[in-house]
């Protein structure tokens, strides 16, 4: 506000800003930002996903040597008995997750 030597107001003085491309560039930046973790939550999906197939195919094959060799090693009946239970248990071993 401008003053004349009285104190009383003469006028103002005002500035206006144009903000538009600021806000434009914010609104964008956002986006991205919400895009990129979007694609961390893909890609943490899709790595978790792969590592249980990959233990679940461990565990398989684990279980099919046990009864292999349960087979081959001519045990005794018991023994044999509990190779094949621990062969099954590792087929259905419960994962701690799931993708």
């Amino acid at each position: 506000m401008i003053r004349n030597h009285n104190g009383e107001p003469l006028y103002f003085i005002g500035e206006v800003l144009d903000i538009t491309e600021r806000k434009q560039a914010e609104e964008v930046l956002s986006s991205v930002n919400r895009k990129l973790i979007e694609a961390q939550e893909q890609e943490r999906t899709r790595i978790a996903r792969e590592l249980h197939d990959d233990i679940n195919q461990r565990l398989a094959l684990v279980a099919i040597d046990m009864t292999h060799i349960s087979e081959d090693a001519g045990l005794r009946p018991r023994l044999r008995k509990r190779m094949s239970e621990l062969a099954s248990r590792s087929k259905t071993f419960p994962l701690m997750f799931t993708p």
